[in-house]
């Protein structure tokens, strides 16, 4: 039986500063859109449906969910995927905040 050969692990590379500035910007961005686009597409749903709004608002926000775990650790795509998260969470507030002024939908 031949021995395995013994191997020496490798030093990883210096992590690069994170762009913050940068990257702080983009999710900013992503959040924006996201929020926008959820309020917009749930407060329309609502108007038929309060019950097709939120299957529809939770899909959307489940379907995301894999992306956002996934690209976490990516050094640009964790950038989209913060403020994917984010604008989630911002919608789902702005849409609590809504009902406060808003009559019930009809269901």
């Amino acid at each position: 039986a031949r021995p395995t050969p013994h191997r020496h692990p490798v030093p990883a590379p210096a992590d690069e500063p994170a762009p913050w500035g940068p990257g702080l910007f983009v999710s900013a961005i992503i959040a924006a859109i996201t929020t926008v686009i959820l309020v917009v597409v749930t407060r329309g749903l609502a108007d038929v449906s309060a019950i097709l709004a939120t299957v529809v608002n939770l899909a959307v926000a489940a379907g995301f969910a894999p992306s956002i775990w996934l690209g976490r650790r990516i050094a640009v795509w964790r950038w989209v995927a913060y403020g994917t998260a984010a604008g989630i969470v911002l919608a789902w507030l702005a849409l609590l905040l809504s009902l406060l002024g808003d009559p019930p939908p009809p269901l």
